[in-house]
């Protein structure tokens, strides 16, 4: 082999012993820079243009040969036609299937059949209005609570609850006060909430990057993440509206419903 074909062939290896190794080799990992997370949440207030109310109709009768559910439906149909009277706006009216219960004197006897002294049925009842204009709900809230009332409607709690309203007896003696009558519960709902909730967001993303450029002095920020969550309301629930008080209890905040938005953001710089 000649000397110049010999360091033609020994250059030719040198460049692909060069290549091989620079293309095996595995590029440096990436060094990411400090970052910083921030936290923030926002509250949405909303005027509520829907309210429910929710109560229970009772009838008692007394004695073996009379019905319980007849008695219980006639008072459904006679509340449900002073609903839409009293109301003076669309109200929607639904009902759950009677329920009943006996009440059984004491036996005599081991083994004998039970004597009914009396027999109960009960309806619960859903009204729903949708008004607009929050001072008409609230009337239209306020003499549908009066209507309710007036035909026996209660709150729905279970036969076996303590008397939690009985006042105690006037200093002195004399008798017990009477017990206060719970009527329906009152809950305040909103229809669309899209605006609000969004609205809301871009208040807590713009507190959460105020918060992370804070922390990172005069560095440039970079977000590159944001996390968004809640935004689902619960309903404002009003406390029952008392017969015995002549008041209902107001919601929270002025009966406005509320619902909290959160949100997280990644900052890197």
């Amino acid at each position: 082999m000649s000397s110049a074909l010999r360091i033609g062939v020994v250059v030719l290896l040198g460049l692909l012993v060069i290549g091989i190794s620079t293309g095996g080799a595995q590029s440096p990992a990436k060094v990411e820079g400090p970052k910083v997370v921030a936290h923030a949440t926002a509250t949405a207030i909303i005027k509520p243009d829907l309210a429910r109310l929710t109560f229970a109709i009772t009838s008692s009768v007394e004695g073996e040969d009379k019905s319980a559910h007849a008695a219980n439906e006639l008072q459904s149909k006679t509340i449900q036609e002073a609903l839409q009277t009293q109301a003076k706006v669309k109200v929607e009216v639904e009902t759950t299937p009677a329920a009943a219960s006996t009440l059984v004197a004491a036996r005599a006897n081991p083994g004998t059949a039970p004597t009914i002294v009396a027999k109960k049925a009960q309806t619960v009842f859903r009204v729903t209005v949708r008004e607009g204009d929050y001072d008409k709900l609230k009337e239209a809230v306020g003499r549908l609570s009066d209507a309710i009332l007036s035909h026996g409607g209660t709150t729905i709690i279970s036969e076996d609850s303590s008397r939690s309203y009985r006042f105690p007896k006037r200093l002195g003696g004399g008798e017990e006060e009477p017990d206060a009558v719970q009527g329906p519960a009152i809950e305040w709902l909103a229809s669309d909430t899209s605006t609000a909730r969004r609205d809301a967001i871009r208040r807590a993303v713009k507190d959460a990057k105020a918060d992370a450029e804070a922390a990172a002095g005069t560095d440039k920020l970079k977000i590159s993440e944001i996390s968004v969550w809640g935004g689902d309301y619960t309903p404002n629930q009003a406390g029952p509206y008392s017969y015995y008080t002549g008041e209902s209890r107001a919601p929270a905040a002025t009966g406005m419903v509320q619902f909290k938005v959160f949100v997280n953001i990644t900052c890197t710089y």
